[in-house]
């Protein structure tokens, strides 16, 4: 027979505890990401002081300098060889304040209680075991894996294959084009088509075996890249010939919109219209009408498009021009007049192919790398990834944003991205960390001492249940006594018997004894009356006496 196991009460209070404090200690340190870019272990660092924009480091050896703008550390002081404060003067290592807020982030083997944290020029430098760890903030999770050629939730299409949650599988073998889940079904575009029913593993291929082209019957429409659903049967084609409808049921095809300049790619779909962009103009599909018209024409010729929201007769997009100038546009598709046009960004020293959005952040992708436009401040930062980004290798989810480029993937969640700024835009990062970590002292002792109380107050009630469920206990036994014993039973008998004060007996009955003890001789008096059992007899039974049974006969 299988038994639950019930954890006492009291222990799961102290786990509760436990798992807060846990969780207070390691709150700094959770949703940040950095990068271990250089390890100095020449000499025996004390501790490091900012100062005039420079960066003093105490060792074994003197003073170094880290001044603005330079890379490498040069030799300051060789006279003072010992920790040093704010002024540069020598002072005992044990008179230094000590940090543990970044502990998590160097090797096991170098952690102690006794770490110096600073920022500079932002660089994290910790000084840990005489060794300073310098480390940089990342806004990513990086994963190595082939260069990555298009990503969806669960797939990865690279040039060394294309695997389904880690695991590659057979055909095909590569991927040119999206990677697309929809319901029930996976289509991978790779100039052709395959399609993989993730409930059966039925696959379909759709590809001509002469020119690789996608195909439907004897007919070939030209490569095909992307794929949206339009309704159960129907979907949207993008191939190098145009924008195709495509019958699944049928198998039918129609060409609805000729491309005549380069290819077309999807936008993105808000109710039952499908956005997309060719060079120059935004076109929307309505799938109920199976109608096609154009929204707005571009001046300059686009690269990339994204929606950020539409909104009655408005779309507010974030274009990527070819000449690498980046546009907020709020486009009227009714009139196709523009409401608002405004620069964010331009660069022409680097070549961006793609944008993406993240909790109102812009990443500005290309084959150097990835810049990051905050939105809401306007700044820039560059070269946030370092690798050649592919241009189709982007998956959005939540508050999630996943990158490809040549030498793997870089995950960015919303808490990553956040702590980067902070980061990069407070330069008393560090003090607000201690501030922080003070905080959490005071809370971690005030949660210890409720935890305390709350122990206390049940210990106390659960001694006083004790007492409570001893004297009615004892209240049961002394009314079975009297009972049992009740035509010589009085409260002199009951307080020997159970070896009591008459105060204490009154507090545990529930009614007065000499009361209770009457009603009982009552209630057994009217039973044996009803019985015509001689007065004698029913005097010795109940202890009343005879002439006062002859009063009430």
């Amino acid at each position: 027979m299988s038994r639950n196991l019930r954890i006492p009460r009291k222990n799961s209070i102290c786990l509760y505890i436990l798992l807060i404090i846990l969780l207070i200690f390691n709150f700094n340190v959770i949703g940040q990401n950095f990068e271990l870019k250089k390890v100095l272990s020449d000499h025996y660092y004390y501790n490091c002081i900012k100062k005039n924009n420079n960066l003093y480091l105490s060792s074994n050896n003197g003073i170094y300098i880290l001044e603005t703008n330079k890379q490498e550390i040069e030799l300051f002081n060789k006279n003072i060889k010992n920790a040093i404060n704010e002024n540069l003067r020598e002072i005992k290592y044990t008179d230094l304040t000590f940090d543990t807020t970044y502990k998590k982030l160097i090797p096991v083997s170098s952690r102690t209680n006794n770490i110096i944290s600073q920022t500079f020029e932002n660089k994290l430098y910790i000084i840990s075991k005489g060794v300073v760890f310098i480390f940089e903030p990342t806004i990513y999770d990086f994963h190595s894996n082939f260069s990555v050629r298009s990503i969806s939730e669960n797939y990865l299409g690279t040039y060394g294959g294309i695997f389904k949650n880690g695991i590659k599988i057979e055909d095909p073998s590569y991927t040119n084009g999206h990677i697309r889940e929809i319901d029930n079904k996976t289509y991978i575009c790779f100039d052709g088509l395959i399609t993989i029913n993730e409930i059966n593993n039925e696959f379909i291929k759709y590809q001509s075996v002469e020119n690789y082209e996608f195909k439907i019957g004897t007919n070939t429409y030209g490569k095909i890249h992307d794929i949206t659903k339009i309704s159960i049967d129907l979907f949207l084609i993008f191939t190098d010939n145009g924008l195709y409808r495509w019958n699944v049921k049928t198998n039918s095809i129609e060409l609805i919109y000729k491309n005549n300049f380069r290819k077309i790619e999807f936008i993105g779909k808000v109710n039952d219209k499908i956005f997309f962009f060719d060079q120059f103009n935004i076109c929307e599909y309505d799938c109920s009408k199976n109608y096609l018209k154009q929204d707005h024409k571009f001046d300059e010729p686009v690269s990339k498009i994204i929606f950020t929201q539409k909104k009655e007769d408005i779309n507010s997009v974030y274009v990527l021009h070819d000449n690498n100038e980046v546009f907020f546009y709020n486009l009227n598709y009714i009139d196709h007049s523009v409401v608002l046009k405004k620069l964010l960004y331009n660069n022409k020293n680097k070549r961006y192919h793609s944008l993406g959005l993240l909790n109102n952040n812009l990443f500005l992708i290309g084959d150097l790398g990835v810049d990051l436009y905050q939105l809401t401040s306007n700044k820039i930062f560059e070269n946030v990834i370092q690798d050649e980004m592919n241009k189709l290798a982007q998956f959005n989810k939540n508050d999630t944003l996943l990158l490809g480029g040549v030498l793997g993937t870089y995950l960015i969640t919303k808490s990553y991205l956040n702590n980067y700024i902070d980061f990069h835009t407070n330069s008393s990062l560090i003090e607000k960390k201690k501030s922080l970590n003070y905080l959490s002292i005071i809370i971690i002792i005030t949660i210890v001492m409720i935890a305390i109380l709350i122990i206390f107050v049940q210990k106390r009630l659960k001694r006083n249940q004790v007492v409570i469920n001893k004297s009615e206990e004892i209240e049961k036994n002394i009314k079975e006594y009297i009972e049992n014993n009740i035509s010589l039973v009085s409260i002199q008998n009951i307080l020997d018997k159970f070896n009591i004060s008459n105060t204490e007996l009154y507090k545990i009955m529930k009614e007065k004894p000499g009361t209770y003890i009457r009603n009982v001789r009552l209630q057994k008096l009217n039973t044996l009356l009803s019985q015509n059992i001689p007065i004698e007899e029913i005097s010795e039974l109940t202890g009343f006496s005879i002439s006062y049974l002859k009063k009430i006969r």
